[in-house]
């Protein structure tokens, strides 16, 4: 792997021209956070086939092309990483298919796509490391990062978040119940461990020996509440399907 060691300030890893720069140096090899495979991660019973899909800091992941041979057909791959977006559509480009569904990739900041996406696009939003690599920038960031989720959602749809930040530092985040809060998130959560494929077998898992995934599923209530929030905040610089009428 050409990828260099990790930078000396963790910060970096919540900056998009870090991403661009690591991604020309390795000529956008594939990498992948966590595992590429989306059965070794736990996600085959989570998801539908024919559900819509956002794959959220895609980078050079090969998830979303083994989600395809798998049976997804309806997957949007989405990284702010140009280089990263160019290279994966020419490796993959014999697998993209025209028409609604298919695999593709969009170039976009996962924080605000109202230029690319309608509200309440996707199914399921799937994200491995994004939310770790905001989790380097600013607590801003995090936030406008899950709003904008949230917006992208079906009002039953679930956000899955694969990282390895356990529940105590990453609910504080993922999980925000009060209607009246600009943080409110719109989901119930819950959290499965997921072992790393480095450990050795019969040993027991140590924490540092996870990973997590977070699922974040909407339901009605959480859709009323959600009614009751947007009456008393209004996020600027977003659309809906109805903009377009």
């Amino acid at each position: 792997m050409a990828y260099e060691a990790a930078p000396s300030d963790d910060c970096a890893y919540g900056n998009i021209s870090f991403w661009e720069e690591r991604y020309l140096s390795s000529k956008c090899e594939i990498f992948d956070w966590y595992q590429g495979n989306y059965e070794a991660l736990g996600l085959g019973s989570l998801m539908k086939k024919e559900d819509q899909v956002l794959i959220a800091g895609c980078g050079t992941s090969r998830l979303g092309p083994d989600m395809y041979d798998g049976g997804f057909e309806n997957i949007y791959n989405v990284d702010a990483s140009r280089a990263a977006i160019s290279a994966m559509e020419k490796r993959y480009s014999p697998k993209i298919k025209e028409g609604l569904g298919g695999l593709r990739w969009k170039q976009g900041d996962c924080r605000y796509l109202g230029g690319l996406f309608d509200s309440e696009s996707f199914d399921v939003v799937l994200d491995k490391a994004l939310f770790d690599a905001l989790d380097c920038a600013d607590q801003r960031s995090k936030r406008m990062y899950l709003a904008e989720v949230a917006r992208l959602l079906t009002p039953t749809g679930k956000f899955i978040c694969i990282s390895h930040g356990p529940p105590e530092q990453r609910l504080r985040d993922l999980e925000n119940h009060d209607d009246s809060s600009k943080a409110f998130l719109p989901w119930k959560v819950s959290v499965r461990a997921l072992p790393k494929q480095t450990i050795q077998p019969f040993t027991m898992p140590s924490l540092t020996d996870l990973y997590y995934v977070y699922i974040c599923q909407k339901t009605q209530d959480f859709r009323n509440k959600s009614q009751r929030h947007k009456k008393n905040i209004k996020r600027p610089g977003t659309r809906t399907r109805h903009d377009h009428q």
